[in-house]
């Protein structure tokens, strides 16, 4: 028999481990920036989850920011389709009440009027409107359920050259625990950071654990951008699955280091895991004053990338 070489070992090798590990993109929403305007206008008007009361439910997809930027002014956001959404839906106009961040789907609330805007926006001051998330963390998170009260502020995590060879400071949101406060009895060596912070409180519960992941119940007490991925990520250390930007307390978009168990189950590799999307979803929003004697609730599925996981994970 003819000798084989070493070049045909290492296809065969290349050849087996592709057949091995899945591709990543089986776990990843539809990529947004393929589709054009018409395309995006059709998903969105069918997304329509309530149209009532001069208030829309909407089912917003991955990807899609809230509003665009003075560089990025090509690209989609939801600011620039709500106009079209409007006339679509039958409306004169759409306001934003609240926000998502572009990688969180499920339900964001828009309102027809300007004075239904404004009494959104004073329900969600009050504290009155209750906006629940589900997420699947990397990670088992300790206690099994609880209640996080740290305050929520801006963070150097380093420095970054810019296109333009100069070296600048980078910042995310990080903690900022008080603790002058009558409530700390533990930490009793430590001051106060004097940078600006604000309050954010959120309640989280396990519903379901293994493979080194969870399934965890978020109810947003407050309204700190990013509060759930900062709390879940550097306050609990169990971050979001997916979101390398809050995976470590020092470093900044280091690729996350995902749980052995989860990676098995997903049958990926480890390499690839960097490129899986966050896993956070706006599950329900519970809004008051709005129908007689009960509470409007507004409730958006899971993706089917969310499904996928949950169910390869067990969850």
């Amino acid at each position: 028999a003819a000798k084989k070489k070493k070049s045909d070992d290492m296809n065969e090798d290349v050849e087996l481990s592709s057949k091995l590990h899945q591709n990543i993109e089986k776990y990843c929403p539809p990529n947004l920036w393929k589709y054009n305007s018409a395309e995006i206008l059709e998903l969105l008007t069918s997304k329509i989850l309530y149209d009532d009361n001069e208030i829309i439910g909407l089912w917003k997809p991955y990807g899609l920011p809230m509003f665009g930027s003075a560089n990025k002014s090509n690209e989609h956001n939801l600011e620039k389709y709500l106009p079209m959404l409007a006339k679509e839906l039958g409306h004169a106009q759409l306001l934003e009440v609240h926000r998502l961040d572009a990688t969180t789907t499920g339900v964001v609330l828009l309102a027809t009027s300007e004075h239904r805007r404004k009494h959104l926006k004073q329900l969600l001051f009050e504290r009155k409107i209750v906006k629940t998330y589900v997420a699947i963390t990397n990670g088992i998170p300790r206690p099994s359920e609880g209640i996080i009260n740290i305050p929520i502020g801006e963070g150097k995590i380093g420095n970054i050259r810019n296109g333009k060879g100069e070296v600048v400071e980078r910042y995310r949101k990080t903690l900022r625990p008080d603790y002058s406060s009558k409530e700390n009895k533990i930490i009793t060596n430590k001051k106060t950071s004097k940078a600006d912070s604000s309050p954010a409180t959120t309640e989280y519960r396990v519903l379901a654990s293994n493979n080194g992941a969870s399934l965890v119940e978020v109810l947003m007490m407050s309204g700190v951008k990013h509060q759930i991925r900062v709390h879940l990520g550097l306050a609990l250390g169990t971050p979001i699955l997916g979101d390398n930007k809050y995976s470590y307390i020092d470093q900044l978009q280091k690729p996350q280091l995902v749980k052995g168990g989860i990676v098995e189950r997903l049958g990926v590799k480890r390499s690839h895991t960097r490129h899986l999307p966050i896993f956070l979803h706006s599950k329900r929003v519970s809004i008051p004053e709005i129908l007689p004697e009960k509470t409007l609730t507004i409730t958006a599925s899971l993706p089917h990338f969310f499904n996928k996981v949950q169910k390869k994970l067990r969850l």
